[in-house]
């Protein structure tokens, strides 16, 4: 698990990624949205997608790929500082959840602690602000380009270790 982001208030991100992954080749993409600065709603959402992050994080899912998860703050450009410790307006949660089938997806989904409670909270009324656009996506092609370390050009494969016009190594890509 890798968490990146500025100290100034900007967003934050986190990848889990198990070694040897298999190849994508299916995508459940939540965008979240708080429209106001509603910390309960923030907590009860940033929660739960920890708690799935965390459950994904042992790479022994059945089909799993990836799951990538950024929270982005929308700052108050109304106010010079925060307001009751609060400094954003809005916040967007976006969770890309990366499968080799939509089979193996639907299967975690139905076990999962964590998205179980996130559904329940949605269905129960106790989120008060957030919504979502749920999106489940099929890929039509995968295409992997590395680029050379010496002239920069791209070599459409993942396995492209030497550039083939100039000889020289390619940097290396991860399979996500």
């Amino acid at each position: 698990l890798m968490l990146d982001g500025a100290a100034d208030g900007g967003g934050r991100g986190a990848c889990s990624s198990p070694d040897g992954a298999n190849e994508p080749k299916h995508v459940v993409l939540n965008v979240g949205h708080l429209p106001t600065a509603d910390l309960d709603d923030l907590r009860s959402t940033v929660r739960t997608s920890l708690d799935i992050m965390n459950e994904l994080d042992g790479g022994k899912e059945e089909g799993f790929v990836a799951n990538v998860l950024c929270v982005l703050p929308t700052k108050n450009s109304s106010s010079p500082g925060p307001s009751l410790g609060v400094s954003w307006r809005s916040v967007r949660e976006i969770n890309l959840s990366v499968w080799t089938g939509p089979e193996h997806a639907g299967r975690w989904y139905r076990r999962s602690k964590g998205h179980r409670e996130i559904v329940s909270q949605h269905r129960s009324g106790s989120l008060k602000t957030f919504g979502n656009l749920l999106l489940s996506l099929n890929a039509s092609s995968a295409r992997w380009q590395r680029r050379c370390k010496a002239c920069r050009l791209t070599e459409d494969s993942l396995e492209a270790d030497i550039c083939s016009k100039c000889g020289a190594e390619t940097w290396k890509l991860p399979l996500f």
